[in-house]
């Protein structure tokens, strides 16, 4: 369709039949596969190249870096859980700040694990289970804590979750540019977070809602069953030391100290907690990361159907549109990727567009490269935990929820409190940059 509303109205149909398909409990990989074949009907090059080359190859091209990404600190989360140094970290937290600071203990246990890029949605929910028990509230205020926190963490520099690392290397820059930027974003998210979080606490107490258990509830390791405290946590600090000095001492790309230091963070693990390992580790790594792939198999689709977007008229009309404004370059940063990330429906595949396309230009006209990294790694965001999303998948899964119930939270700390986070970042990068 060379109409370029018309173009945009069919991309709007398409992400609204992904997202409904989803939302009707639709498999999000089943969702991307229909949204994407009636989208190729009306791209350019017509439905075969869409669907058959377009598509695929938009897949194959994210699964790469993505895997490695994704499955390493997967599996180093694995190896937290294995060993019980995820439950030492909570446990010790919970115990050193007190009742009344249960949920502030359980997003500092969060933040740290986040940072290391291990999936946080698949690991807090025992930890989260037993707090909640602890603090007589229901799970949603945990799910809450648990994805602001983990949000909030994305912003800092060093941070190694997909959304980070992947546009640094293509933009050519660390995940520790921008540290100011990530700094004054990561403050802003966890005050709304704790403000959103402390709403609803009040709110459930008036209520006289309580803890509401899950059938299958994991529970958590006895305290003679886990590594101690210093050690536990010098995992965590462990793996983030790494990934800094093997970028920005040894001069290693980031996915490869991402690799390395979760790498040498799991063997770490293993040695000092491995009497503390119940199951077969060869077993329990393989479910690890074929329990992920689906979650995987589902970012990638989302790529795919992004790379379909990208060959509509709408999409390429979009970028000589952003790239000919004549303003900030933060301004063209913060609100092209938000566009582009709206667009492709998905974070990391509008992170990825952006820094691919406008990202580059931008610092090749002499924009400050560690700005427009930055800004577009925590304006991604703005579009995290949408409904199909892989992340929202997750988090509904291990939290025992379903969109209908659950989706309302996750939409305030994840799309609503990034959004305002982004737009101050904008007006401080003006300012500074």
């Amino acid at each position: 369709m060379n109409s370029v509303i018309g173009s945009l109205i069919i991309v709007i149909i398409a992400i609204a039949i992904y997202i409904l398909l989803t939302v009707k409990g639709t498999s999000p990989i089943i969702g991307a596969l229909v949204a994407t074949a009636f989208l190729s009907i009306f791209a350019i090059g017509g439905f075969f190249e869409n669907f058959f080359t377009n598509f695929t190859s938009g897949m194959s091209g994210m699964l790469g870096g993505f895997f490695l990404q994704f499955g390493f600190g997967t599996l180093f989360g694995k190896f937290m859980d294995m060993t019980g140094a995820a439950d030492r970290v909570g446990h010790t937290l919970m115990v050193k700040m007190g009742e009344k600071r249960l949920v502030y203990a359980l997003m500092i246990a969060t933040m740290l694990l986040a940072m290391t890029g291990a999936p946080h949605f698949a690991l807090m929910p025992p930890l989260c289970y037993a707090l909640m028990k602890n603090a007589k509230l229901p799970r949603y205020i945990g799910l809450t804590a648990v994805a602001g926190a983990g949000t909030a963490a994305t912003c800092l520099p060093g941070c190694m979750t997909a959304a980070d690392v992947l546009p640094a290397t293509i933009l050519g820059t660390t995940i520790y540019d921008g540290a100011d930027i990530g700094i004054l974003c990561c403050v802003v998210q966890l005050i709304l977070v704790v403000l959103f979080v402390n709403h609803l606490i009040k709110k459930a107490e008036a209520k006289g809602e309580g803890y509401d258990p899950r059938a299958d509830e994991p529970a958590m390791r006895e305290d003679n069953d886990m590594p101690g405290f210093g050690a536990s946590l010098f995992a965590i600090i462990l793996v983030i030391a790494l990934c800094a000095v093997f970028v920005m001492i040894i001069g290693f790309q980031t996915l490869w100290a991402v690799v390395f230091s979760t790498t040498i963070g799991m063997v770490y693990l293993y040695l000092v907690g491995r009497k503390y390992i119940h199951a077969n580790i060869w077993t329990e790594t393989r479910n690890s990361i074929e329990g992920v792939m689906p979650v995987i198999v589902s970012v990638c689709a989302v790529m795919g159907f992004a790379t379909v977007v990208s060959m509509t008229s709408a999409y390429q009309a979009v970028i000589p549109v952003i790239l000919n404004w004549s303003i900030h370059p933060a301004v063209i940063a913060v609100l092209g990727t938000m566009l582009i990330t709206a667009m492709c429906a998905d974070p990391i595949s509008g992170g990825l567009a952006f820094a691919g396309t406008v990202g580059l230009q931008l610092i090749e006209k002499g924009a400050n490269a560690g700005m427009v990294y930055r800004l577009c790694a925590i304006t991604s965001y703005t579009f995290d935990t949408m409904p199909h999303g892989g992340a929202t998948t997750m988090a509904m899964r291990m939290f025992g929820y379903d969109i209908k119930t659950g989706y309302k939270y996750l939409f305030a700390v994840n799309l609503v409190t990034p959004t305002i986070y982004a737009i101050i970042a904008m007006f401080y990068s003006m300012i500074v940059y």
